[in-house]
């Protein structure tokens, strides 16, 4: 058996939907619960724990009727695809799967996981119902937070929490950065996504120049004091507006040609650069994303081509 479901992230927790359920699944927890005694899923029947859902969906200001822990997951092999947002449910070995093979350790039914960061050796539990990952704080003490989050506990209720970018090994694979970047001072900064936890970033270049980039998503006005003063602006740019009906970019959390052209007008951005851009008339999609750009936007404007290098 093999079950392929498409991921909706809201507010950093990862939803899936099956027939008249939503489910939350959350690898923090050791059990399941569930509006009702049974959950069927993928044709088995599940006993699980009927109380507790309403007031988890409550705190988390998100809705479902599920949250689907470890006592259902173990039974699966789970292949989580956050690039291509699915999530896959197997009960036989998958051919065809890379990547490294590590041996996770458990605790109380929770997935744990040996990994290193900011160079030090740290044991974490594999949380998916978790919008942020949290550590001791001796291990950020003297750090500058490059943001905050609004979390909950179940015990605690909500609560607001520092948010740090800080390098992290796992399986010999490293992610993060440091804030010196080929002698550049970078500052990381949380774009407020309500999909998953993302970041921009903004930098001061050799000539005095601020440039800033956005992220993987619309400007947020919390990021507001991260981009003003900026003289370089790198803003996603989906699809024209006239082709949103086609390309249906606020559904995957991205702007127009136009709606970035008017931000960089109000932010009073000198020179802007519009990428991560669809490619369905790469031929013509300088022409036409300037034409667009141009009924709005009156500074440096650059749309350049795969590979094209911009002269700072």
């Amino acid at each position: 058996m093999k079950r392929t479901f498409k991921i909706d992230f809201v507010e950093g927790h990862l939803l899936i939907r099956d027939n008249e359920n939503i489910i939350l699944v959350d690898t923090g927890s050791p059990v399941t619960m569930h509006k009702e005694s049974t959950l069927s899923f993928l044709g088995r029947e599940h006993r699980v724990l009927n109380k507790g859902v309403d007031y988890l969906s409550r705190l988390a200001g998100v809705e479902f009727t599920t949250l689907m822990g470890m006592d259902i997951l173990s039974q699966y092999r789970v292949v989580f695809d956050y690039e291509n947002e699915e999530i896959t449910f197997l009960t036989h070995d998958e051919a065809g799967l890379e990547g490294v093979e590590m041996a996770l350790p458990s605790l109380m039914g929770m997935i744990l996981v040996n990994m290193q960061i900011a160079g030090r050796q740290c044991l974490m539990a594999l949380d998916t119902g978790a919008p942020v990952s949290y550590l001791d704080d001796s291990i950020t003490r003297g750090m500058q937070p490059v943001g905050e989050k609004e979390d909950f506990h179940p015990m605690a209720g909500r609560y607001v929490t520092p948010v740090y970018e800080l390098e992290a090994e796992v399986g010999g694979n490293t992610f993060g950065a440091p804030e010196l970047l080929n002698g550049y001072d970078v500052t990381f900064f949380d774009i407020g996504s309500t999909k998953l936890l993302q970041f921009g970033f903004t930098t001061v270049l050799k000539n005095g120049k601020k440039l800033t980039c956005l992220g993987d998503e619309p400007y947020n006005p919390v990021c507001e004091k991260y981009v003003a003063g900026s003289d370089w602006m790198l803003c996603e740019a989906f699809c024209l507006l006239a082709h949103a009906d086609i390309f249906k970019p606020y559904e995957k959390h991205h702007s127009t040609v136009a709606d970035a052209a008017k931000l960089a007008t109000e932010l009073n951005i000198p020179q802007l650069v519009l990428w991560h851009t669809e490619d369905k008339n790469y031929a013509n999609r300088k022409a036409l994303y300037t034409a667009e750009a141009r009924e709005s936007y009156h500074g440096d404007l650059y749309v350049p081509n795969d590979l094209e290098v911009i002269e700072l």
